[in-house]
């Protein structure tokens, strides 16, 4: 019974610990988190570059080491001997080399021309290395794959950050829609309880006879239009909470509503940031932005094409070298060791199939040259476009938020005259009505900026500020490797 008892406290304080963290309010910082750590589209992302990674493997299959053996025994007929093999390859990447070693016995009569499958009774000991001279030197199939399955996994990393990248540039405006979304509820529920509290106060005049009773009415029609804007503005917020969730998740990688406190606000402007100069931004994007990465790597394999269509080109020199030696009784020309250089060519006599693939290729590396130039131009472009959206949008947010003042200002002058007698229930009510207009003016006004700041920080390639490093690693599997 004890123990049930601490079983019992036990999950309660487990209980009581999640809830407290899920009733934490939601910041931006940890909706970036949830979105970089828990997303289905990041981990999908990851997944596809683990498969260009496997291929990585399976191109290197091509240069495991090979154990070949077989037997040749003649069963009938005048001679009866019986030959076995084992050999031992180990393919290397220079020079398109193969080193081996084998072993042979040979054992019985053979005919004359087949007199080389006879060995010492122990057997025929052979160590060697052959290579290419001049076709297949530089570049062979198995390489090319190898290099190739390299550069696909770079290309598949790239397109890994480019997609967490415009992750958490939508999740970064996801939750500015929905921290506004917020505020502007709380805007629109503060002018409601004024027009509520001015009705309390008109009923009790209206009771004692002190203004007419069509006030209540004009006032009750106040009342239901702000009732209107808060019922829109509650959706609105809504709305953004379930957008936001697809990005805010629980460890199980469930999306889950975000809690809002007033506390909450938009990190400030990195001015020292937005005043570096434009070349310094550019240069950090250019060497971050996967878009250009991933063309140079495109570039990169087709260079690999024309390289391999100009090594099928050459004639073929192979040369192979190698040492045996027989062990055992046997007749004295076996004897002794034997150094061995073998040295073939072979000359193509029409190129036409390599110079057609070679010729592709270079139009390809062209083509991906040009594409490449023009995406550094339009980093560039994007870069200062960002910049010119941000600054515009900070001096319009600096004069909505005077304006939205001034709203207030000119409608607490205008209550007081109200009060005084000096003024009527309609003019109040217009300056309380572009109290809710310069709200929404002003809230929206932040969210075209953070807009911006977001579209800036994708565009300068500004990974810390979208909550990600320099280098984002993958997300570990379900099985929990990296």
């Amino acid at each position: 019974m004890k123990c049930r008892w601490i079983y019992l406290a036990v999950a309660f304080l487990f209980v009581s610990t999640a809830t407290a963290a899920n009733d934490e309010p939601t910041t931006l910082a940890e909706v970036l988190r949830s979105a970089r750590a828990y997303s289905p589209l990041v981990h999908a992302a990851a997944a596809q570059v683990r498969e260009r990674e496997a291929d990585i493997t399976r191109a290197q299959g091509a240069f495991d080491h090979r154990l070949e053996a077989g037997i040749n025994s003649r069963l009938s007929g005048y001679y009866g001997g019986t030959a076995a093999t084992a050999t031992v390859t180990r393919p290397l990447k220079a020079m398109n080399a193969e080193a081996f070693a084998s072993y042979r016995l040979g054992d019985g009569a053979f005919p004359v021309y087949d007199g080389g499958a006879l060995t010492g009774t122990l057997g025929e000991a052979r160590i060697g290395v052959a290579l290419s001279l001049l076709r297949d030197r530089e570049i062979d199939d198995r390489r090319y794959a190898l290099a190739r399955a390299e550069v696909e996994a770079q290309s598949q990393r790239h397109a890994f950050r480019a997609q967490l990248v415009s992750l958490q540039q939508q999740a970064y405006v996801a939750y500015t829609r929905w921290l506004i979304a917020q505020r502007l509820l709380e805007a629109y529920r503060e002018l409601l309880a004024v027009a509520e509290q001015r009705g309390q106060a008109l009923q009790r005049r209206v009771d004692r006879g002190d203004v007419a009773a069509f006030l209540l009415a004009e006032n009750e029609q106040a009342i239901l239009q702000r009732k209107a804007l808060v019922v829109d503005a509650t959706r609105q917020a809504g709305v953004a909470a379930e957008t936001l969730s697809l990005y805010l998740r629980d460890a199980d990688g469930r999306p889950r509503r975000p809690v809002y406190d007033p506390a909450l606000a938009m990190p400030a402007d990195d001015l020292d940031l937005l005043m570096l100069p434009l070349r310094e931004l550019l240069e950090r994007a250019f060497t971050r932005r996967p878009d250009i990465a991933i063309a140079d790597l495109a570039r990169e394999v087709a260079t690999l094409e024309r390289d391999l269509a100009q090594n099928e080109a050459l004639p073929r020199l192979d040369l192979s070298l190698y040492a045996s030696r027989d062990f055992g009784q046997r007749a004295a020309a076996l004897r002794g060791t034997d150094s061995v250089a073998d040295l073939r060519l072979s000359v193509p006599l029409e190129r036409r199939q390599a110079r057609g693939r070679e010729a592709a290729a270079a139009a390809r590396i062209e083509g991906l040259s040009e594409r490449i130039r023009f995406l550094y131009e339009q980093a560039e472009v994007d870069l200062e476009v960002a910049l010119l959206n941000v600054r515009a949008t900070r001096d319009l947010e600096q004069v909505a938020r005077q304006e939205y003042a001034a709203a207030q200002s000119l409608a607490v002058a205008e209550g007081r005259r109200f009060e005084a007698g000096l003024s009527d229930f309609f003019l109040l009510n217009q300056r309380e009505r572009s109290i809710a207009e310069a709200a929404l003016k002003r809230w929206q006004a932040h969210l075209d900026h953070q807009i911006a700041l977001a579209g800036f920080h994708a565009a300068s390639m500004n990974l810390e500020a979208l909550g990600l490093g320099d280098d984002p690693a993958l997300p570990p599997t379900p099985g929990g490797a990296t």
